[in-house]
């Protein structure tokens, strides 16, 4: 079983990939096999509109193997910050380009996998405004619909750039370890 964590933070050290790496741990505590891919290193340009992407998109790049990932994936945890209330722009990139794969979905009737598989988001945020989270919520639910993902689980942390989010740090590690178990679980009834 293969848990894939994608970062999309284009921190390698920062708090965004902490989480990831926690519930990737608690993934792997669970018996799973874990991969985690850092979107701010792969070279995905953004869609050019073509309308021609019918299951594979014109464009070969680095999106490729996340291609390659979203049909060899059991489950999916995601990790980014949120920029003004929404995804950064190299993930939009990478979701974007899920394209190809939602004109399959609809035109052809083709699916990437033969069942929803679960989902988590984890999005970390400086500002204290919980309702910055509200449009990166809906953009990650139509990703994981595409791929095939239904989010079961969804962690939000705002404020992290003042001392009560950074003094509760501790515990949303602890969170994020239970949410790579609890993911493992799902992804085992769903099989």
């Amino acid at each position: 079983m293969l848990v894939l964590g994608l970062n999309g933070s284009p921190r390698t050290d920062g708090i965004t990939n902490q989480l990831l790496k926690a519930a990737l741990e608690g993934a792997d505590a669970a018996g799973a096999e874990t991969k985690s891919v850092f979107l701010y290193d792969l070279e995905v340009a953004p869609s050019d509109g073509c309308e021609k992407c019918v299951g594979t998109c014109d464009i070969h790049d680095d999106n490729d193997q996340l291609y390659s990932l979203y049909q060899e994936m059991d489950a999916l945890i995601v990790a980014l910050p949120v920029y003004f209330e929404n995804v950064p722009a190299h993930v939009k990139a990478a979701i974007d380009r899920c394209q190809a794969i939602w004109m399959d979905k609809h035109l052809n009737k083709k699916r990437i996998a033969p069942r929803k598989r679960p989902g988590a988001l984890i999005a970390t945020a400086g500002s204290p405004n919980f309702l910055q989270f509200g449009y990166t919520w809906h953009v990650v639910r139509s990703w994981f619909t595409t791929v095939e993902v239904r989010m079961m689980r969804s962690q939000f942390i705002p404020g992290l750039d003042r001392p009560p989010a950074q003094q509760n740090f501790p515990l949303f590690v602890e969170d994020a370890r239970k949410f790579g178990t609890d993911i493992v679980a799902l992804a085992k009834e769903a099989n």
